[in-house]
């Protein structure tokens, strides 16, 4: 008559096939089921009940004894880790996809729009006096267009260095250039909203030129 094996002898062979084991319980159940013809017999036919579940619920892999070696996973089925992996690979990917969206302006054909005219405002300024003999004299707005010259040539031009260029100018014709570089920059890093307060200042100054040119470039905006 076959012994009936036991509930904790049932649940070491469950936790064999899901590679629960320890090195030394591993080694342990080895042992036996090469000593003990009617456990190794037990073994296979839950091996076989084993794969058919694995079929019937469609996972990945089901282990096999003869495959099976002590591995440094920690207890964890091999599957689960293949799992987690694409999962990793899935968020660098979405990660590095959302990172150069960002490079990018979230409007293309308005941000060529603006770079262009402050590539016009910023026109046919130039260093100082032709003349080499005299002191280089340069107007308000000269001086600023200069200055984000070479901050965009030196890569530290930001907001923050327009925003304080702008704090610190009295210059009516330089203020507005200025702020037609902050909209830019800020439509460059994709900060609507900020572009879009800018451009407000602009569309309400009495004094700029360029007013109508910001309702337009806010109405494309909306």
């Amino acid at each position: 008559m076959k012994k009936k094996l036991s509930n904790q002898e049932l649940e070491l062979i469950e936790r064999f096939f899901d590679l629960e084991l320890g090195a030394e319980e591993l080694a342990a159940f080895e042992k036996r089921m090469e000593s003990d013809a009617s456990f190794h017999n037990e073994v296979r036919k839950y091996e076989k009940a084993y794969h058919l579940t694995a079929i019937l619920e469609k996972e990945p892999s089901t282990p096999n004894f003869d495959d099976m070696k002590p591995h440094a996973l920690g207890g964890m089925k091999p599957w689960k880790w293949m799992v987690g992996i694409l999962a990793i690979l899935a968020i660098l990917t979405t990660g590095y996809w959302y990172a150069n969206m960002n490079d990018n302006p979230a409007d293309q054909p308005v941000f060529a729009e603006v770079e262009q005219y402050v590539d016009m405002l910023s026109s046919g300024v130039v260093r100082g006096s032709d003349n080499p003999d005299s002191e280089p004299t340069m107007t308000p707005i000269e001086k600023a267009i200069n200055q984000m010259n070479d901050w965009q040539q030196a890569g530290t031009l930001d907001s923050e260095s327009l925003t304080q260029l702008l704090m610190n100018e009295q210059d009516v014709d330089a203020r507005e250039v200025i702020q037609w570089w902050i909209v830019r920059t800020y439509l460059e890093s994709n900060d609507i909203e900020n572009a879009k307060n800018i451009l407000n200042d602009i569309a309400k100054e009495p004094n700029y030129n360029s007013s109508n040119k910001a309702k337009e470039i806010l109405s494309d905006l909306e």
